[in-house]
Parts: structure tokens; C-alpha cells; sequence
């Protein structure tokens, strides 16, 4: 049986329940935590990582993710290698293009040119203290400790980038084996336009949760909504490169319009009926859940998760609002029985 690790992304709370999550998360068998950093919504990232770093021996911790708009590089390094003080060998750097993080104070996704250009400003901050950035030096007087850059890549080109310039991605186009196979194939091509080996880079699948429920239909059902997430990601700009095919763009874009960014989704029951009957009546529900969703009776996502790996992928970026702490166990429990390697 293959092994699977998990991650576990969640939307921080208080610093301290963060940090007795992460630890029960620790316990149970994840091999990581994320916080999410989405200052107009949720705690603030590098203040919670720190209390969980109190909290934890083991479990690598840290951002999923931040983006290159909100904090100056030399600001995401310095808070990077902090951390990494507090918690030697177990940080990690997640970055994206910005999401609910920017888009909520006013701002849109950073383009791909300023992404890269972030990336290789940090690497070396990291490396040698000073770098450029912005036509302009910058420097880190203290010498930091390296710490491993994720990028989260939702399209064709930012998962070439990560092959060129990253050390690990966080692919978000879905686990569907047409789709794995994709984005491989993708972070090859990158890996090999900078003479890197695409072995070296670690590569995680983003889930929107794994949910299971022993009633037939139950869990795709009460979780249909969550397709919204990474539809919102697909259409929030252009679809080329998103793996989309062509009959279902327009519900994607018009999916991705109505997605409640302020909110992050839909805050009641209605509002999750409504936006999923919208994607049915769109004609691309049945597609959007079998790109995104992990859900089921436990047989079923075990089938999912093993075609999931035929196809190479084994490891996953579960997702919880902290405190879940049923759901947490839930998910490690059901691994650590299905896929103990």
C-alpha cells in the first residue's frame, strides 16, 4: 500500500486554539500545518505560526499562503527566519499570486512576472543576505536562516515557474488524473527549461478538504459548495492555461463572478444551495466535483485517492477551520488505517 502524507491548511483563529490544533494535528500524524494569510478575514500569519511553533516538536508549520503584494520581500524573509529560529528545519515558505489576502484591501493577483521576481528577491535574501528588488538593493544585516519556498501554482504558468525556481509547489487545478498528469507534466517542462532535476521539487495537491460520511451521496452533497474555492480561482482572470475545456469556460467565468470574496463563500445554508443549483443549472456541477471534490463513504474516497496516486500524487493539503478538531481526526484516522505504506 502507498503512503499518503497529509497537510493540514486551515483559516486561523486565535493564536492559542491555532496552536492546540496544530499540535493535536502533530499528534495525530499530518506531516504539516498552513495558515492562510488573509489579514481581512482571518488572524494574522506569522504571529499564529509562532505560537504553534511553542506548540510543536515535529510538524513543519507555515504559510499556505502569502503573496508578494501585501508584505515586502525583505519583510516575508525576516518573519521567515524568525521563524525558523523558533523552529529549526520545519518551516516552509508557501507564496501565491494573492487571493482573499489582496483582493480584499483593494488589489488584484499579482502577475506572473512580479511573482518570480518575489521568489528569486527571497532565495537571495535567503542565500546571501542581500538581493535586489525593484531596481533597488535590499539586504537582511542578520544571517537568515535558508528556508524552502512553496509556490502555489493554479494555472500553466505559474506551475512552469515553480519548476524553475521553487522548491516545492502547492498545485491547484484539481486531482482528477487527467489533470495530475497536466500539471506534471507542466512542472517537468519548467524543471527543464532551468536545468533542474523535477525530482528534487516537492510537490503537494490542494483538496478543499477530504469528507466522508458512510451515508451514500451525503458527502458530496453537504460539500458541493466547496467547488466554489477553486472555481473562483480558475475564473477570477483569464482561463488559458487552466485546463478548462472549452464547453464549460463560461459557467466558469460566471461561476467565478459570483463568488463572495468579502466572505470567502457562501454564510448560510441557502447561500451554499444557491450557488451550487447555479452550477448545475450551468451544466458543470458533475465536472467541477469530479475535478475538485474528495468526497464520499470512506470506500469511495479510498478509490479516489488511489487513482489519485496511480497518477502520481501522495500528498495532499487537506483544509479545516481551526478547531475541527473531529474532522482532524476523522481524516488522520482514515489514512493512517487505508494508506499506512
Amino acid at each position: 500500500m502507498t503512503a499518503l502524507r497529509l497537510e493540514m491548511s486551515f483559516s486561523p483563529g486565535s493564536p492559542s486554539d491555532a496552536a492546540d490544533f496544530s499540535r493535536e494535528a502533530e499528534e495525530l500524524g499530518y506531516s504539516r500545518v498552513g495558515v492562510w494569510d488573509s489579514p481581512a478575514l482571518f488572524r494574522e500569519p506569522w504571529v499564529t505560526l509562532a505560537a504553534i511553533a511553542s506548540k510543536t516538536s515535529r510538524i513543519n508549520i507555515g504559510t499556505s499562503v502569502t503573496n508578494p503584494l501585501t508584505r515586502h520581500p525583505v519583510v516575508t524573509a525576516a518573519a521567515a527566519a524568525t521563524l525558523s529560529e523558533l523552529a529549526p528545519g520545519r518551516v516552509y515558505l508557501g507564496i501565491g499570486s494573492g487571493d482573499s489576502g489582496v483582493y480584499n484591501l483593494g488589489h488584484t493577483a499579482s502577475p506572473i512576472d512580479r511573482l518570480r521576481e518575489y521568489i528569486v528577491t527571497l532565495k537571495s535574501l535567503f542565500t546571501h543576505g542581500t538581493a535586489e528588488h525593484e531596481g533597488r538593493p535590499v539586504f537582511l544585516s542578520w544571517k537568515p536562516r535558508p528556508v524552502p519556498i512553496y509556490l502555489s501554482a493554479h494555472g500553466s504558468r505559474s506551475i512552469r515557474l515553480a519548476g524553475e525556481v521553487a522548491d516545492g509547489v502547492i498545485m491547484g487545478l484539481g486531482t482528477s488524473p487527467e489533470v495530475i498528469r497536466e500539471c506534471l507534466q507542466l512542472l517537468a517542462q519548467g524543471a527543464s527549461a532551468a536545468g533542474r532535476d523535477v525530482t528534487e521539487i516537492d510537490v503537494w495537491w490542494v483538496t478543499w478538504g477530504i469528507h466522508l460520511d458512510s451515508r451514500p451521496g451525503a458527502a458530496m452533497r453537504d460539500n458541493a459548495w466547496r467547488i466554489g474555492i477553486p472555481t473562483h480561482n480558475l475564473g477570477r482572470s483569464t482561463l488559458k492555461g487552466k485546463l478548462v475545456p472549452e464547453q464549460h469556460e463560461a459557467a466558469v467565468k460566471e461561476l467565478a463572478a459570483s463568488w463572495k470574496v468579502a466572505t470567502y463563500g457562501p454564510t448560510s445554508a441557502d447561500e451554499k444551495n444557491d450557488y451550487t443549483d447555479l452550477a448545475d443549472r450551468l451544466g458543470a456541477k458533475q465536472y467541477l466535483l469530479d475535478r475538485f471534490l474528495i468526497a464520499g463513504t470512506p470506500d469511495e474516497v479510498e478509490a479516489r485517492l488511489r487513482v489519485a496516486v496511480e497518477n502520481g500524487a501522495n500528498q495532499f493539503v487537506d483544509m479545516a477551520t481551526s478547531g475541527e478538531s473531529a474532522y482532524l481526526r476523522r481524516n488522520a484516522e482514515f489514512v493512517a488505517s487505508r494508506f499506512a505504506g
